[in-house]
């Protein structure tokens, strides 16, 4: 039997005041490069996005690289019809993405589906390729007829999931991963 350290009531205070203050951050910057014409809603979906991950690793990333990450993902939500599946695999670059990481990202977003998260951690795994730190709450969305995005509702049936591996980075030497999601 081992034994577990159980925080004290001011420790988890203490690292919720923290990943509180870390969220306002991320928030803040990200709103700071909110386009004209983007989907209102990107300080909800950081927080739903960011919400259960852990403080340690909130703080373990660069402010802007989070802000990037999540208003990458906000983006690439954008518009989707339902039923659809949007993939993006890049490695970021501040030039073309505004913010930058030391990995390779795939982005996914679609309906919820059970096991969709470990149905792409196992595809990944098949390829060699190491998960650095896999973010994938259940945000749920409002979309227009058209699906265009119109913003973060309460969870309920409509839930999409994003999950947003960082993957060690991929080389550009044709190095390929073909996921199929069905």
């Amino acid at each position: 039997m081992t034994a577990v350290e159980v925080p004290s009531k001011a420790m988890a205070s203490s690292l919720a005041d923290e990943h509180d203050v870390i969220l306002k951050r991320i928030c803040g910057l990200a709103n700071q490069y909110v386009a004209a014409g983007e989907p209102p809603g990107l300080t909800e979906f950081i927080r739903a996005f960011y919400g259960d991950m852990s403080t340690q690793d909130l703080a373990d990333r660069r402010v802007e690289d989070l802000a990037g990450a999540a208003r990458s993902l906000w983006r690439s939500a954008a518009s989707r019809t339902a039923h659809s599946v949007s993939v993006r695999l890049y490695n970021p670059q501040p030039s073309l993405d505004g913010w930058s990481s030391p990995h390779t990202i795939l982005e996914v977003v679609c309906d919820d589906m059970p096991f969709i998260v470990d149905s792409i951690t196992m595809a990944l795994d098949r390829r060699r390729c190491t998960v650095e730190l896999s973010v994938h709450p259940i945000v749920t969305v409002v979309r227009d007829s058209a699906g265009h995005l119109q913003g973060v509702a309460a969870p309920g049936p409509t839930s999409a999931t994003p999950p947003s591996p960082e993957l060690g980075q991929l080389a550009n030497d044709g190095q390929r991963i073909v996921l199929r999601v069905q």
